[in-house]
């Protein structure tokens, strides 16, 4: 017997319209994982579409496993139907099947709701005996002790500049209202450090990408884990809440330790738009000093930003832009906000009737699909593009570094010179949305 795990990409992405990867390509860590799950009876076989196209007639397993992000799910639909009309079982896991499970399954074989360790071989055995269930969801906690290894050798390593990831914890303490994280990881756990210590050990290479949402959601454990990492010499990045900066032992363990960067989602310049998506621990007023803490410990931030709250005005985006370079930060993810099912955001625009498609094609972070309060959708992708483009011009790139205090020169410019390539695909914008032409 022989399982396909698949990984799409949205059909429309920039990645696949440009051919632009990025230069920070991680390996993908659901399918090495689920690869892991699968009972040892089953040849096992992963394709991942975000490096390198299918070619569906290779995919030829009895079972088609497909895991999709929201604006991943029609490209997802579209495979799911082809693999179906030859006879194939499609069994569909991720984000967007566990919000929808009903549409997934009215699409699929089966739907999985959650953490996919214990019920993708659960789905898998009863498929065997021919009686897949439609829909699969936890009933109870999955426990983080003794994890199997992820199959890393199901992928090609040259398709990515981390060939292999490593998850030390799952979910986050936090409850942002536009963060869809809730819904497949139920409250914030850790492994066993000792598991971690020896996973990282097993990877032959220098960089190590932490996989997890929020690697110092409890502080403590992060703590030591830190101080367990420091002998291994590693060079290591993840994601973190700005919380970080709070502790200024656990950003010095953290450096100490190998931290060379951190994803953290700032958001918002704007105190009141943070107070609206939930994420008032984010403190405006301390960014500058947080990030220069971070960068004294030789750890350089790529930070979220996110246009389109409610409180936004065309005033947010020279002001969004200005801060982010006068706080030195080392990269920038800018993404329109989003409504993602099952998020309380989705559900507070749906109550009001301000969601203009369920299209999930649109739903991929540079477009709109919302009535905007103080903003038209067109002055929100204008922003959004100008920032971009603006924030990766020589001569700010120049500014950020040297308030980084010329940390990490590799990542700061590989980074920088990739994220320019990107959104010069954007339509070129030569100045930010002016105020006379706000909606009234």
């Amino acid at each position: 017997m022989k399982v396909s795990l698949v990984q799409p990409l949205h059909a429309d992405h920039k990645v696949v319209k440009k051919g632009n990867g990025g230069v920070f390509k991680p390996a993908q860590l659901t399918m090495p994982y689920i690869a892991a799950c699968t009972p040892p009876e089953w040849e096992v076989e992963i394709h991942d579409e975000i490096v390198n196209p299918l070619d569906v007639d290779q995919i030829d397993g009895e079972v088609v496993g497909i895991t999709a992000v929201t604006p991943f799910a029609p490209r997802a639909y579209e495979l799911a139907r082809l693999f179906r009309a030859r006879g194939q079982a499609v069994i569909m896991g991720g984000p967007h099947a566990t919000a929808l499970p009903e549409e997934v399954a009215s699409v699929c074989d089966a739907a999985i709701v959650g953490e996919g360790d214990l019920l993708w071989p659960e789905a898998l055995n009863d498929w065997k005996r021919g009686k897949l269930r439609k829909i699969y969801r936890n009933t109870r906690s999955v426990p983080l002790e003794n994890l199997p290894r992820p199959r890393w050798d199901l992928l090609n390593p040259d398709h990515y500049i981390v060939p292999q990831v490593v998850q030390a914890s799952r979910g986050c303490p936090f409850t942002c209202d536009f963060c869809s994280l809730r819904n497949v990881f139920p409250g914030y756990r850790t492994r066993p450090i000792k598991d971690v210590i020896r996973e990282v050990e097993q990877i032959p290479y220098k960089d190590v990408v932490f996989w997890d949402d929020n690697i110092i959601g409890n502080t403590v454990w992060a703590k030591q884990l830190f101080r367990e990492l420091k002998p291994l010499g590693k060079r290591w990045y993840s994601q973190a809440t700005i919380t970080i900066a709070a502790s200024r032992e656990l950003v010095q363990l953290a450096g100490k330790s190998g931290c060379a960067g951190l994803f953290v989602g700032l958001e918002s310049f704007s105190t009141a738009s943070l107070k609206e998506t939930h994420k008032q621990f984010n403190k405006v007023t301390r960014y500058r000093e947080d990030i220069k803490l971070l960068a004294d410990n030789g750890i350089v931030v790529m930070s979220g930003l996110i246009f389109g709250f409610d409180e936004d005005t065309v005033d947010t985006f020279p002001r969004t832009l200005e801060g982010a370079i006068e706080i030195g930060l080392t990269g920038i993810a800018c993404s329109i906000l989003t409504p993602y099912p099952g998020t309380g955001l989705f559900e507070r625009m749906r109550s009001q009737r301000r969601l203009t498609t369920f299209d999930w094609d649109h739903y991929s972070s540079d477009e709109v699909v919302f009535t905007p309060k103080n903003l038209t959708p067109q002055q929100i992708i204008q922003g959004h593009n100008w920032v971009g483009q603006q924030f990766h011009r020589y001569s700010n790139m120049v500014r950020r570094w040297w308030r980084t205090g010329l940390a990490q020169p590799k990542v700061f410019w590989l980074a920088n010179l990739a994220d320019r390539r990107y959104f010069n695909f954007f339509d070129k914008v030569a100045e930010p949305p002016r105020a006379q032409a706000q909606a009234a």
